[in-house]
């Protein structure tokens, strides 16, 4: 996967809110983001645009490669893959996770595992 800056509740605020998005998915992830921080909650972005690519590698994700299954969506069905016509990066969705004492927390459990 292409390394990308990462954004918390806690980011300066000279980084953009979601590197490589759409100017309104980008405004409306800042709204997101202040929003989380006026309610004490500490997210983290961890995706905004992802190449077809990166998309591919992530649908064979517990089809054809190990792991479980993180995506429904094949290259070209996310809104992540989107691009401008001149195709710059100008994605319609941001992924975020959980902050807990600075850190993720994946799964649905809350535990900070990923095996649920």
């Amino acid at each position: 996967m292409t390394d990308r800056p990462a954004t918390s509740t806690q980011a300066s605020t000279a980084e953009p809110a979601a590197p490589y998005a759409a100017p309104d998915v980008a405004l409306l992830c800042q709204t997101f983001l202040d929003l989380c921080e006026e309610r004490g909650l500490d997210v983290l972005v961890t995706c905004t645009y992802r190449s077809p690519e990166e998309q591919r590698e992530l649908y064979a994700r517990g089809r054809t490669a190990p792991g479980r299954i993180v995506t429904w969506a094949q290259p070209g069905q996310s809104l992540h893959n989107a691009e401008t016509l001149a195709g710059t990066p100008a994605a319609r969705a941001f992924d975020v996770v959980p902050l807990r004492l600075g850190k993720p927390v994946w799964g649905t459990a809350g535990n900070g595992l990923d095996a649920d």
